[in-house]
């Protein structure tokens, strides 16, 4: 299943890519240089980081809540998700820091509070795999 996501999201990359280059290759009074043979409108590539940015941080609110219908779940049949909540009160934390990142482009701290959440999502996987073995 994974598979057919990453082929789908690459098909439509390149679906993207070639409905954007003639329209950038037709612009050349605003260059905006990605590499040696590459130009596109600053316009546009706002508008595509500012579609990253919405959809970053739709992953992420759609993320914390999964988490936290999980410790629903497991709180309704009496189990102690006081180590997994914390884990989740951690993850809500690095908002902010995700938000400002996206919002300053600035990809060294976009990269540290991404490999931040990781931890932190591998952390609450492992507790809530921990919990359900307690059985």
């Amino acid at each position: 299943m994974a598979n057919r996501s990453f082929l789908f999201a690459g098909s439509m990359l390149c679906l993207i890519g070639l409905l954007v280059a003639p329209a950038a290759a037709f612009a050349p009074e605003v260059p905006m240089t990605i590499s040696e043979n590459t130009r596109i409108d600053p316009g546009l590539k706002d508008e595509l980081w500012t579609i990253h940015v919405d959809h970053r941080l739709d992953k992420y609110d759609a993320n914390v809540r999964a988490a936290g219908e999980v410790i629903d779940a497991l709180d309704s049949y009496s189990y102690d998700t006081t180590a997994v909540t914390g884990i989740l009160n951690d993850i809500r934390g690095e908002r902010d820091a995700l938000t400002d990142a996206l919002e300053a482009r600035d990809r060294d701290a976009l990269w540290d509070v991404n490999q931040n959440l990781l931890d932190l999502e591998k952390s609450f996987r492992q507790e809530v795999r921990q919990l359900l073995r307690e059985v």
